[in-house]
């Protein structure tokens, strides 16, 4: 491939190194360094923030994993870490879930249910997809980690909100769902009901506006290649629970490159890193190359016995 090819399309093999809140304090940069060389990955997926943030974030209420200052910022440790092994490097989110000062601080932006109560998630509540929470602060967050660190790209677990068997019917949805369908939200779950069929469509759409909207953040801070891939499920049933419409997501055609989708350009959004990597597992393949995020190496907790007499040539594709 030419050398001036984007990171999306020369980075074929790729490790997260999935951290958890107590590691800024024991993470080994040089047990780790070691294994992304033996596991010859060309790019690794890092936790940056969202529930947690692993550097130290302007903002008060994104909270800060155990032990991160100014002086132990991990998440820019590792990035620095992995640019020195010349690694491309997507910055991963968890967003969605915001800890009880959150709530506190911004009840109008959690996802509620028909009786007004917040939606939780263990100790954790749910913000709405609706809500100042993805039209604002993320994007927010998301160019504080760009102008910090630049990573190549962003992904982002649980980006998308409630499943379809949850009805938001927060101040956000009951007023946005009216104004573009001109009635109230779905009094229940039923697919005869042409009301829950419309809120079903437009639960789509919303998560396609909140892929464009974090990809504009994102290139807004980081360029042009500097893209939001979310993260999506191959299971088609977990994506239709999710509304992912992957068919606008990842296979909408564009005029550069049309080789998977096969039809006129002109749909309303693309996202290149992931179809490039689908078209480069097609046209090269090799019987350790992995997709995107579809390589889950041991997190930072996990036990270093597990990892003993692991080949360096084939690296775990799961945990």
């Amino acid at each position: 491939m030419p050398a001036n090819e984007p990171w999306y399309r020369t980075s074929r093999r790729w490790g997260q190194t999935n951290l958890v809140e107590i590691d800024p304090e024991r993470y080994d940069d040089a047990w780790w360094r070691r294994y992304w060389r033996d596991t010859r990955i060309d790019g690794v997926i890092v936790n940056a923030g969202g529930i947690v943030a692993y550097y130290p974030s302007e903002f008060e209420l994104h909270h800060r994993a155990v032990g991160i200052s100014e002086q132990n910022d991990l998440y820019g440790r590792i990035v620095a870490s992995a640019r020195d092994e010349g690694l491309a490097v997507v910055a991963r989110m968890d967003s969605n879930r915001v800890a009880e000062d959150f709530f506190i601080a911004h009840p109008e932006w959690m996802a509620r249910d028909a009786d007004g109560e917040p939606y939780r998630a263990a100790d954790k509540w749910i913000t709405c997809v609706n809500s100042g929470y993805y039209n604002d602060y993320l994007l927010q967050v998301l160019a504080e980690i760009t102008r910090r660190s630049a990573p190549d790209g962003f992904a982002d677990n649980s980006w998308a909100g409630l499943p379809r068997d949850r009805i938001c019917y927060c101040e956000n949805c009951a007023r946005i769902f009216r104004e573009a369908k001109g009635s109230p939200l779905p009094a229940q779950i039923d697919w005869s009901d042409p009301t829950y069929r419309d809120w079903v469509r437009w639960n789509y759409d919303r998560r396609v506006e909140i892929w464009e909207l974090n990809n504009k953040a994102t290139q807004a801070a980081g360029g042009e290649h500097c893209i939001w891939m979310g993260m999506l499920s191959g299971d088609q049933k977990h994506a239709a629970n999710r509304f992912n419409d992957q068919r606008r997501i990842l296979v909408a055609p564009r005029a550069a490159d049309d080789r998977l989708a096969g039809e006129p350009p002109g749909s309303p959004l693309v996202v290149e890193p992931v179809r490039s990597m689908l078209l480069i597992a097609a046209e090269h393949p090799h019987p350790d190359a992995v997709l995107a995020a579809g390589c889950l190496v041991p997190c930072c907790s996990t036990p270093r016995s597990l990892l003993a007499g692991r080949s360096s040539s084939a690296p775990s594709r799961g945990r």
